[in-house]
């Protein structure tokens, strides 16, 4: 008993230690939205409250919570805990109708969704041979397809984050794979941003996004590395290139313009690094060998260029 009681001990004091050493930096809430899922109870109603009244340095006010509820009578109740920022609306994730309903909702607020919570499900138990299908098919709906469908919906407005930083007037540089998608987001986009082809697997590629953005600026105040490709599939029938080619955009691609940018974050003490990676670079899914392979040499990286570049640069 002794001894379980001091390994819980030694682990808590590790984990202070790390939370001090690695501390998640603040995100200021100032006209940024967020929309929750299953907001009736539990984790998404202390949540939407939360997040509605977090305040950090001089910001007045908290995120703009847009706040799912699945019945009418926790619409009220919850709407009575908020501030008038907040919107509170009934949603049935299992209804596209409402779904639907809840992005124009939405959209008529904002253009840029900072944050989708996909909180919203049901839970039941039984073993298989009684439970009827109806019930595995409800579960379904509600924790995977309403999710998915959700996630989906509002996707254009999750994206949006280039148009959004546009916007902000921030001067944007913007890689993009396809030639059409060039043509599309620049049409978007103000004078100020700057729209180019760019495949991160090939150095000269790189090599002339750098030439382009030193032209513009000696100091840049951003690198994120959003680029990223999925492919499913147990080890024993994928290809080996199929595997080389994840590393090489997920992983090697990442490295690679890190690297050649490095020279004008160091020049401004306060840039940053975003490595966009994902939750299998920390759990291991079968079919997903060599993504989540990909998206574990991702974070190992992040980590230790966290570490290397502290002085100069935030990853």
């Amino acid at each position: 008993m002794l001894l379980t009681i001091s390994i819980i001990f030694l682990f808590y004091i590790i984990y202070i230690l790390y939370q001090y050493f690695n501390r998640t930096p603040n995100i200021s809430p100032n006209g940024k939205y967020i929309f929750i899922s299953g907001c009736d109870t539990g984790f998404g109603h202390g949540l939407a409250i939360k997040l509605d009244k977090q305040a950090i340095k001089l910001d007045k006010q908290g995120f703009n919570v847009l706040a799912g509820v699945f019945t009418s009578d926790n619409v009220t109740s919850l709407r009575e805990k908020l501030s008038s920022r907040a919107t509170v609306f009934r949603l049935d994730i299992t209804k596209e109708e409402d779904i639907e309903a809840a992005f124009q909702l939405v959209k008529q607020k904002t253009q840029v969704l900072h944050a989708l919570v996909n909180n919203a499900g049901i839970v039941t138990s039984g073993y298989i041979d009684w439970i009827q299908v109806d019930t595995v098919r409800q579960l379904m709906n509600v924790n995977f397809f309403g999710h998915v469908t959700m996630t989906k919906r509002f996707l254009p407005l999750l994206i949006a984050k280039p148009i959004k930083l546009d916007k902000q007037g921030f001067n944007v540089l913007a890689g993009v794979f396809t030639s059409d998608n060039v043509t599309s987001l620049r049409e978007k986009l103000s004078s100020r941003a700057t729209v180019f082809r760019l495949d991160i697997t090939k150095e000269e590629d790189i090599e002339a996004a750098f030439q382009l953005v030193k032209q513009k600026t000696q100091v840049l105040h951003a690198l994120v590395n959003n680029a990223g490709i999925v492919t499913s599939g147990y080890i024993d029938w994928i290809q080996v290139d199929t595997v080389r080619q994840l590393m090489n955009v997920n992983f090697f691609g990442h490295v690679t313009m890190t690297k050649r940018f490095l020279p004008l974050l160091i020049a401004k003490r306060d840039s940053r690094v975003i490595n966009v990676s994902s939750i299998c670079g920390f759990i291991s899914l079968p079919g997903s060998t060599a993504y989540c392979a990909s998206k574990c040499a991702l974070e190992s990286f992040c980590d230790c260029l966290r570490r290397e570049m502290k002085p100069w640069v935030e990853v």
